[in-house]
């Protein structure tokens, strides 16, 4: 079975890319919290005060920051995405049912 993606759905593919932007936003908190805390303390001098407001920008504020910026991008790639696949066509690919041992050839 072949099929051409034609087009490419903008909420949908935000949504996905969101999520992604999360997880990665939290993981990159793990290491500016630390940097954070000892950045904040060396200005207010107090440890405890610091690391309230470097847990808050990182795990809140920069998942949050990284959602949207990747939503963002996920948006305009689709939508280049669909004006590329209206001039030249969309990516082919090829479908097989599941537990099939059956190699398809690949069209030259």
């Amino acid at each position: 079975m072949e099929y051409v993606i034609k087009k490419i759905g903008y909420g949908a593919l935000a949504k996905i890319y969101a999520l992604i932007g999360v997880i990665i936003g939290l993981i990159y908190g793990i290491f500016a919290f630390f940097i954070a805390t000892a950045a904040i303390d060396a200005l207010l001098k107090n440890l405890i005060i610091a690391a309230v407001i470097a847990f808050i920008l990182s795990f809140i504020v920069l998942p949050i920051v990284f959602a949207l910026m990747y939503a963002l991008l996920a948006i305009v790639f689709a939508f280049i995405y669909n004006l590329i696949a209206n001039l030249v066509g969309g990516i082919e690919i090829t479908l097989i049912e599941k537990g099939s041992n059956v190699n398809p050839p690949f069209k030259k």
